[in-house]
């Protein structure tokens, strides 16, 4: 009765494991798609979000024309196809001219269908006939003038504008697309001086309608883009709308120029898509071949623990087909629900990924291909189900009642093996040599663990066998027990083949992931400059270098925290950027991108008349050691390269770094150039302490940037999405390893009980029993471990150049590709504790159920 509860105990936890193992390939399959889908629908989001708010919108411009030849808004919105009008709110119609006040000023005079609902009149009341305006405050006294007042401008018709309220803008998103409606702006005119400009908003009524009018004006057609209403399908649609658009315009028909993002989305999503299509099956197939493998030892257990069965029904005259229609009708619940629970969890797993990954409200949904791709992984089970059972069916009746397969001697290769040794190791050498690359070419670390993989498992009945007799000539039984063990059961091979491909999928996954976590960090820390940028221009005339000093100054008068930058930029964007900064702060407050630290204190030499200059390697301003490049007066300075490093911070094409005391000696001109603060913290306390001094000093138009937000950018992105699937790997991979130590056990249970039994009777002690049993577990744990985290770091190696680490790669060589040694060592000692742990629990169950069974 006992044994036959054993016995039916032993057979559920085997249909428990089988389903199992069926349940996380079936995942791995449908799972694929479904993430390829929500992938898709993340990067549209993603790169639409990523827009400016000036450019996320569609705009159709008539410009200027007389009303003979233009046509209305309304118009232009009626040629706009629906499929471009649902990507966003109702269309904004706009019809504006630009005209010169009489002291100089630009004023854009626009009739914006809505505009009064989104300003805050703070005095008067909106336009209502021709003629009439409202300005902002500072617009008004800017123009000297006043509610009820004329204003010193002409309208379309030529006659003076009346002023009729004052407003205030609430914000510049949404409706407004980004612009700046209140402030006093300086916008380049066309000879290229900047020209102080005003916005003024007045009644449609004040363009004229008359077809015989002279006066010119321009109608616009604004339709802002909705992140949440772009998906791949309203993308594709898009597409379609805006070359019917300018097939339009090109033939005459609609008198207007489309200006559109939809294209360049749509490019960037394919390049997504593409990079997409390397990483998912980078990280999926190498699972789904872990899998398989797993499978396999498992199969081979279950029919292994079935031969006395198969042998008795070949005795009682049963065929071999009947046979095997035994086995597989039991098979067949474990498979069932084990690829129905794998459907449900793939569908789970995309939930997941959409809820803590991408985009809050990607939308999931049913999809065809991922039960197209269940179907695919349900057919490898059933041919490796009937792969399994072909040995135990062709064996003679006599080799099936041997509870376990006639040991062979010497090495065990089968052809098939050999065959996926030399492949794999042929393609790991192509990879190598560079003679092979895309997605076969980041399989490396799967290719060079199956090499390592099938080479230790034929070699390892000759090292079981010469490790036995030197334990057996030294006296060591336990160790020659060990040994026995591990060479005797073929399940053993098989354990070893999973753990070492396991190990190393886990060792280079964690590995590429912690590497795509630093090189995103660094890159944003690069283009940032350090932790917090404040970007401080001037709508109107920008204020005195010394400014920004004060600024800076008044907030950390030590300079701990803040430092300033002056850029001045050459009127080619082909030539040098001058950067000023104070040396002994850059040392501590600038990023350094993992590569060296700048040498600052070479910018402190004051010998000769060239200032010293540290310029970036990638991208130098001269070829020359000696250069002229633009200074802060009237004519360019000398400047001398006192060093060269991979890259600055700011990582600006053809910059370079000087003394700013040295650079503000030259002079104090204000035209071509830039301020910026640099800090050490992305407090929003002490940035906005900051940001009021720099307001304070006369710079109103301030842009704070942290390499956080830089950061994310990268991170929510085709490759950062990508790489992070790198996770779901590594843990499903140690999972497998896990299962594979306790399924062997499991499985060789029944014939384990027997050896000890046999052992126990001819005398051998129940301690020493144990102790081989443990053994034989750390054994197997650490040499799969330690094989597997090689074959990963030589698969990193390999691959690591290869890796698309980001969707836009950056021009200057803050990419690393190496492998990271603190996160592999760290791997590779959390794998020994986990298997280990595993390994020596199921030893220790299986040793004490075996010791009371001998009881």
């Amino acid at each position: 009765m006992r044994f036959g509860s054993l016995a039916r105990r032993s057979r559920r936890t085997q249909n428990i494991v089988v389903g199992f193992v069926v349940m996380l390939l079936v995942t791995s399959c449908a799972v694929t798609p479904l993430l390829v889908r929500s992938l898709e629908r993340a990067m549209v989001t993603a790169r639409v979000s990523a827009l400016p708010p000036a450019g996320r919108q569609i705009q159709l411009s008539s410009g200027l024309l007389p009303a003979a030849g233009r046509p209305t808004p309304q118009q232009l919105q009626d040629a706009l196809p629906a499929a471009l009008q649902r990507l966003g709110p109702a269309p904004v119609q706009e019809e504006r001219v630009e005209t010169s006040a009489r002291n100089g000023t630009n004023v854009i005079l626009s009739a914006m269908v809505g505009s009064c609902q989104h300003l805050r009149l703070t005095q008067g009341r909106c336009p209502s006939k021709a003629g009439e305006v409202i300005l902002s405050p500072e617009a008004a006294r800017y123009l000297n003038t006043r509610v009820g007042a004329r204003v010193a401008a002409p309208g379309p018709n030529g006659a003076d504008v009346t002023l009729v309220g004052l407003f205030q803008q609430p914000d510049t998103g949404g409706y407004w697309a980004g612009q700046n409606v209140h402030s006093v702006q300086r916008i380049s005119g066309r000879d290229g001086v900047p020209v102080p400009t005003v916005y003024a908003f007045t009644a449609g009524a004040t363009f004229p309608r008359d077809v015989n009018s002279p006066a010119t004006s321009e109608s616009r057609l604004a339709v802002m883009l909705d992140p949440s209403k772009m998906t791949p399908t309203s993308l594709r649609q898009a597409v379609t709308g805006i070359a019917q658009l300018n097939a339009l315009a090109g033939s005459g028909k609609l008198n207007a120029t489309v200006f559109e993002p939809i294209t360049q989305v749509n490019s960037q999503v394919h390049h997504d898509l593409d990079q997409v299509g390397v990483i998912v099956p980078l990280m999926m197939v190498q699972l789904l071949i872990l899998l398989a493998i797993m499978l396999w030892l498992v199969l081979r257990s279950y029919v292994d623990r079935r031969r006395p069965e198969l042998a008795l029904a070949r005795i009682r005259g049963q065929q071999v087909d009947g046979a095997r229609r035994g086995v597989i009708a039991e098979l067949a619940l474990p498979v069932i629900v084990g690829a129905v629970a794998g459907v449900v969890l793939a569908y789970a797993a995309d939930w997941l990924v959409r809820a803590l990954w991408l985009p809050s409200g990607t939308p999931g949904g049913w999809s065809g291909w991922a039960f197209a791709a269940a179907g695919a992984g349900l057919l490898l089970v059933a041919v490796e189900v009937l792969l399994s059972l072909r040995p135990a069916l062709r064996s003679p009746v006599t080799e099936l009642m041997r509870a376990v397969p006639a040991r062979v001697s010497g090495l065990r290769l089968r052809p098939f093996e050999l065959v996926a040794a030399l492949l794999a190791l042929v393609l790991a050498v192509l990879v190598a040599t560079k003679s092979l690359s895309g997605v076969v070419a980041l399989l490396s670390p799967l290719f060079v663990a199956i090499v390592f993989a099938v080479v230790i498992a034929a070699v390892l009945p000759v090292l079981a066998s010469r490790w036995i007799n030197r334990s057996l000539r030294r006296g060591g039984t336990r160790s020659a027990l060990t040994a026995a063990q591990l060479g005797r059961r073929p399940a053993t091979r098989l354990v070893l083949v999973a753990l070492v491909v396991a190990c190393a999928m886990t060792v280079f996954t964690a590995d590429v992931v912690a590497r795509s976590s630093a090189n995103h960090g660094d890159r944003a820390a690069v283009e940032t400059g350090a932790v917090s940028r404040i970007d401080a221009n001037s709508t109107s005339i920008l204020p005195p270098t010394a400014s920004v000093l004060k600024a800076v100054s008044e907030v950390d008068p030590s300079h701990r925290t803040f430092t300033p930058v002056v850029e001045v930029r050459s009127p080619s964007p082909d030539g040098p950027l001058t950067m000023g900064v104070i040396p002994d702060d850059m040392a501590r407050i600038a990023a350094t991108g993992g590569q060296d630290p700048v040498p600052w204190d070479k910018l402190k030499s004051q010998a000769g008349a060239a200032a010293p200059a540290i310029v970036a390697g990638w991208s130098t301003p001269s070829n020359s050691n000696e250069f002229t490049a633009p200074s802060l007066g009237f004519t360019d300075g000398t400047y001398r390269t006192v060093a060269t490093v991979p890259f600055l911070p700011e990582a600006q094409q053809h910059g370079f770094v000087t003394d700013l005391t040295r650079l503000m000696q030259g002079g104090d001109r204000t035209d071509n150039v830039t301020t910026s603060v640099l800090a050490t913290t992305d407090d929003p306390a002490q940035l906005g302490r900051m940001t009021q001094a720099l307001k304070a000093v006369g710079y109103d138009q301030i842009d704070v940037r942290t390499a956080a937000q830089q950061r994310r950018i990268y991170d929510q992105s085709a490759s950062g999405w990508g790489l992070q699937l790198g996770l779901f790997v590594a843990l499903i991979s140690t999972l497998i390893g896990v299962l594979a130590l306790v399924a062997v056990l499991a499985a060789s249970s029944r014939e384990r009980r027997a050896d000890l039994r046999a052992l126990r009777e001819a005398g051998v002690p129940q301690k020493t029993l144990r102790g081989a049993t443990i053994l034989e577990q750390v054994v197997l744990t650490v040499s799969g471990v330690a094989l597997g985290a090689i074959a990963g770091i030589i698969g990193t190696h390999i691959a690591g150049p290869l890796i698309p680490w980001f969707a836009e790669p950056p021009d200057f060589p803050v990419t690393q590709t190496s492998v990271d040694w603190a996160v592999s060592v760290g791997v590779v000692v959390a794998l020994l504790v986990a298997l280990g742990l595993a390994g020596l629990i199921a030893g220790l169950l299986v040793s004490r159920r075996e010791g009371a069974a001998g009881a």
